[in-house]
C-alpha cells in the first residue's frame, strides 16, 4: 500500500514538473511584459491619480487637481487642443493623398507602380525628425532657399506655423493610408462596378458610389493610425515646435520631464490624457466599422478594371511627381546640400563645399562615432531580444492553451497605440521610484533602462508580425509533429522556425532601424555622458551646428535604406531556401499519417515581409 502510494506521489510530481515546464515560457513572458509594459504604464495612471506618489516621501492621497489644472491652465489646454487640431487636419491630408495615390497607382492605366511604392516606403521608414530638419534647413531664415532666392527669407515667418506642421505631418504619414488602401484594392474586384456600369452609371459615379464606400474600412484604419501617429509624434513636433513656440502635448510632456525641478504630476496627467485620446480614436474606428458590412472578398475575385485616364494623364503625372518630390526628395536633397557646405550662410559658392563634416562623423573616438557605436549595439541587442521573445509570445498565443494567453496578447498589443514619449515617461516614473532604491533596482539614468525601453517599443510589432506568420501555418503541421512524439523544442526548431524565418529576418531589421533612430526614449532615458545617435543629432541641430547635423542625417538616411534593403533581400532569399528545404525534407515524413491535410499545409505560404502597416488592417 505504501509502495503504491509512493508511486502515485512520484507520478504526481513528474506530471507536476512536466506541466510546470510547459507553462514556464508563459510565466517568463508574463514577467517580462509586466516589467517593460504593465509596470511603466501603470505608473502613469498612478501618477495621474496620486500626484505625490513618486515624491521623496510618497503619499497615496488621491487628487484630480493636476488633471483639472491641465484643462484650466492656458499652456496645457492649448497643447491639447493644438495636438487634436494638428492631428485631425494632418490625418485629412494624409488620407486624401494616400487614398488618391493608391487608386491612381493601382487602378489607373498609368505606369507609376514601382516608383510610387518606392517613395511610399522611403517616406515610411525615414524617421520624422530627419524629414522635419530637412525642411527647416530649406526654409529657415538664411537657409538653403534664401541662398538661391534672397527674397525668400520672408517665407520663414510662414513656415514656422501650425499650418506648415500640419502639411509636413500629412506628407510624412500618408504612406500608412496608401499601404492600407493599396492592400484593400487587391481584394476589390470589378463585379459591383460592372453591374453599375451596365445600369447606366458612369465610371466616375461607380467609383464614388460603390468602390470608395467599400474602401472605407481601409481608409479609416489608415486614418486612425495616422491620427495616433500624428498626435503622438515627438520627433517632428519637437523639431519645429522649438522655433514656433507652439504648445503641443508631446513636447509638453518632454518639457515637464526635462525641466528643473521635474514636474512629474504634469507629465503623468498629460501622458494619461494622450492615452485616452488615442484609445477613443481606435474605439471609434471599431464602432464605425461594426455599423455596416464592407466585405469585398467573395469566393472568387473578378479581375479589376483599369480606370482610363485619357488626357487626364497630362496633369496626373505632374501632380503625383510633385507629391513624391515634396514629401521626400526636397527635404533629403536639401539636407545633402547642407551637409556638403562649410557654412550655410556663405552660400552656394564653389569654395564653400567640403566633406569635412562626414570625416568628423566617422572620426573614431569622436562624439558622433561613439554615439553611432552605442546606438548600433543597443539596436542590435533590442532587435535580437524582440525577435526571440516576439516569436515565443506568438507561439504561446497561437498554439498553446496556456491560461491568460488572451491577456498576454492584449498586453503586447496595447503598447502599439502608446506613443514613444508616453512609454518613455512611464519608464521615468517606473524606474526612478523611491521604493526601488533599497532594492538597488532604480535603474533610471542607466543603459539598462534605455535598453528595456527600446525592447518595449519594438516588441509589440514583433509579436504582431509573428502571429500573422503563424496564422498561415496549418495547425495540422503542429498536430502531426506532436503525434510523432516531437517535443515543443523540436517543433519549434524543425517546423516553426523554418516557416517563419523570413518574417523573423524582416522583423529584426525593422526593429533594428526603429531602435537605431528612436528619439523620445533616447532623449529622456539616456545615461549622462553616453548619448545615443538620435540625441547627438538633435543636440547638433539645437546648437545650430546645421552642417554637422545634416551630415549625420544623410548617414542616417543611407543607413536606413541600406539596412531595410538588406533585410528585404535576406528575407526573400531565406524564404525561398527555407520553404524549398522544408518541403523536400519534412513533407515525406509527415505525409504518412496526415497525407491530405498536411500536403495542403506544406504548400509555400504566400506572405510578404510585414511592417507596421499590417497592424492597420
Amino acid at each position: 500500500m505504501n509502495l503504491k502510494l509512493g508511486s502515485m506521489k512520484i507520478l504526481f510530481k513528474i506530471k507536476h514538473i512536466k506541466n510546470l515546464r510547459q507553462i514556464m515560457p508563459a510565466i517568463i513572458a508574463f514577467v517580462v511584459l509586466f516589467v517593460i509594459v504593465v509596470y511603466p504604464l501603470t505608473t502613469i495612471l498612478l501618477q495621474s491619480l496620486f500626484p505625490n506618489i513618486f515624491d521623496v516621501t510618497p503619499s497615496l492621497k488621491p487628487s484630480f487637481g493636476v488633471i483639472h489644472n491641465v484643462f484650466t491652465k492656458k499652456y496645457t489646454y492649448e497643447a491639447i487642443m493644438n495636438s487634436l487640431l494638428i492631428g485631425f487636419f494632418s490625418t485629412v491630408i494624409a488620407t486624401f493623398i494616400g487614398t488618391g495615390l493608391a487608386i491612381i497607382n493601382k487602378r489607373c492605366d498609368m505606369k507609376f507602380l514601382k516608383v510610387v511604392d518606392l517613395f511610399a516606403w522611403l517616406v515610411f521608414i525615414t524617421p520624422s525628425y530627419l524629414i522635419a530638419q530637412g525642411w527647416i534647413l530649406l526654409l529657415q531664415r538664411n537657409g538653403i532657399l534664401s541662398q538661391v532666392i534672397p527674397a525668400s527669407n520672408s517665407i520663414s515667418n510662414w513656415f514656422f506655423t501650425p499650418v506648415t506642421l500640419v502639411i509636413i505631418m500629412g506628407l510624412k504619414h500618408f504612406p500608412l493610408v496608401y499601404i492600407a488602401v493599396s492592400n484593400a484594392l487587391l481584394g476589390l474586384g470589378s463585379e459591383y462596378e460592372n453591374a453599375s456600369r451596365l445600369s447606366g452609371a458612369s465610371q466616375l459615379t461607380s467609383w464614388f458610389r460603390i468602390n470608395i464606400p467599400l474602401l472605407v474600412p481601409a481608409m479609416l484604419a489608415g486614418a486612425a493610425i495616422v491620427f495616433a501617429e500624428g498626435i503622438g509624434d515627438f520627433g517632428l513636433t519637437a523639431s519645429i515646435v522649438r522655433s514656433t513656440h507652439l504648445p503641443v502635448i508631446t513636447y509638453a510632456i518632454f518639457a515637464a520631464l526635462n525641466q528643473s525641478p521635474v514636474n512629474y504630476p504634469l507629465a503623468g496627467a498629460l501622458s494619461f490624457i494622450l492615452i485616452i485620446i488615442i484609445s477613443i480614436t481606435l474605439i471609434f474606428q471599431l464602432w464605425f466599422l461594426k455599423r455596416g458590412s464592407y466585405s469585398i472578398i467573395k469566393n472568387q475575385i473578378s479581375a479589376s478594371s483599369k480606370i482610363r485616364t485619357g488626357l487626364n494623364k497630362i496633369w496626373l503625372y505632374p501632380v503625383v511627381a510633385f507629391i513624391l518630390i515634396i514629401s521626400y526628395v526636397v527635404p533629403i536633397v536639401t539636407t545633402l546640400i547642407a551637409s556638403l557646405m562649410k557654412t550655410i550662410s556663405h552660400g552656394l559658392e564653389a569654395n564653400n563645399f567640403t566633406f569635412d563634416h562626414y570625416m568628423n562623423a566617422f572620426n573614431i573616438g569622436g562624439d558622433s562615432w561613439n554615439a553611432i557605436s552605442l546606438s548600433m549595439e543597443l539596436a542590435l541587442g533590442a532587435a535580437v531580444v524582440a525577435v526571440i521573445l516576439g516569436l515565443l509570445l506568438a507561439y504561446i498565443i497561437q498554439y498553446t492553451q496556456v491560461p491568460g494567453k488572451k491577456v498576454l496578447y492584449f498586453l503586447t498589443m496595447s503598447t502599439i497605440a502608446i506613443p514613444g514619449i508616453v512609454l518613455a515617461a512611464g519608464f521615468v516614473f517606473a524606474f526612478n521610484a523611491i521604493w526601488l532604491v533599497p532594492l538597488h533596482l532604480a535603474i533610471y539614468g542607466t543603459i539598462a533602462c534605455l535598453y528595456l525601453a527600446y525592447i518595449a517599443e519594438v516588441l509589440p510589432y514583433s509579436v504582431r508580425l509573428h502571429v500573422s506568420a503563424l496564422t498561415q501555418i496549418s495547425p495540422a503541421l503542429i498536430t502531426a509533429g506532436r503525434i510523432h512524439g516531437s517535443s515543443p523544442l523540436s517543433l519549434f526548431r524543425k517546423i516553426i522556425i523554418p516557416l517563419v524565418a523570413s518574417t523573423s529576418i524582416s522583423t529584426f531589421f525593422l526593429a533594428f532601424v526603429h531602435t537605431l533612430f528612436e528619439l523620445p526614449a533616447s532623449q529622456l532615458l539616456y545615461p549622462p555622458g553616453s548619448p545615443p545617435f538620435s540625441t547627438v543629432l538633435d543636440t547638433l541641430y539645437q546648437n545650430n551646428q546645421w552642417e554637422n547635423g545634416a551630415a549625420l542625417t544623410i548617414i542616417a538616411v543611407i543607413a536606413t535604406i541600406a539596412l531595410y534593403s538588406i533585410g528585404q533581400a535576406a528575407s526573400k532569399k531565406f524564404l525561398s531556401v527555407s520553404y524549398s528545404s522544408h518541403s523536400n525534407n519534412s513533407r515525406k515524413r509527415i505525409e504518412k499519417s496526415e497525407s491530405n491535410n498536411i500536403q495542403e499545409s506544406l504548400q509555400p505560404v504566400n506572405y510578404v515581409n510585414k511592417t507596421k502597416s499590417e497592424m492597420i488592417n
